[in-house]
């Protein structure tokens, strides 16, 4: 066991000798190793001799795991993930549209659908729609003054196509029942007012 050679394969130089005593501390053991070798007297002495200088050498340490901090962590996996992951969205397409929030329930009841609607039927309307000469004495009964029954036609009367189908004279009906009992008109007709087929 020897310390590596000089150039072109020669003997070491001095310093390099020196340096390997040095790192294996051979000078320091070398009596105690002498006296040992001719004490026990291996049958292969050379061999003997290396495995204790062998014994020397410097243990390297196993190497560890690197610990990544967040911020390097962020810089050298999350990123380069999140760029990959934005190249695939580019060729998946448009997101799906977000599922609607459910639509609020009528305020026309069954029941008073089925009374609006065979008041509708006796105006006998044409295409499915009465006009406003036909509604308006109907709305009339429920003693409303003008002025209130004119709001409640602007809120039906969405398309101002002059006329009403069977769910917003309903809705019309709905309004001046509730204006009879003193309740106020809304302004602006709220989402639950609409009929389903209008929304």
């Amino acid at each position: 066991y020897m310390p590596p050679r000089g150039a072109q394969g020669g003997a070491p130089s001095v310093e390099a000798l020196q340096q390997y005593f040095d790192e294996h501390a051979i000078q320091a053991n070398l009596n105690t190793w002498l006296n040992e070798l001719v004490q026990h007297k291996p049958a292969a002495p050379y061999a003997w001799l290396a495995s204790r200088i062998r014994a020397r050498e410097p243990k390297q340490p196993a190497p560890s795991t690197p610990v990544l901090s967040r911020e390097v962590a962020a810089a050298e996996i999350v990123a380069p993930l999140a760029k990959r992951w934005m190249y695939c969205d580019a060729f998946r397409g448009p997101a799906a549209p977000a599922a609607p929030a459910p639509s609020a329930a009528w305020v026309v009841s069954a029941t008073e659908k089925a009374r609006y609607d065979s008041i509708f039927q006796q105006m006998a309307p044409d295409g499915g729609r009465a006009s406003g000469a036909k509604v308006a004495p109907v709305l009339r009964r429920s003693g409303l003054p003008n002025d209130a029954l004119k709001a409640i036609w602007s809120l039906c009367d969405v398309g101002g196509a002059g006329s009403l189908d069977a769910d917003w004279f309903s809705v019309a009906m709905h309004l001046a029942m509730r204006s009879k009992k003193g309740e106020p008109l809304p302004q602006v007709l709220p989402p639950e007012y609409v009929p389903p087929s209008a929304r």
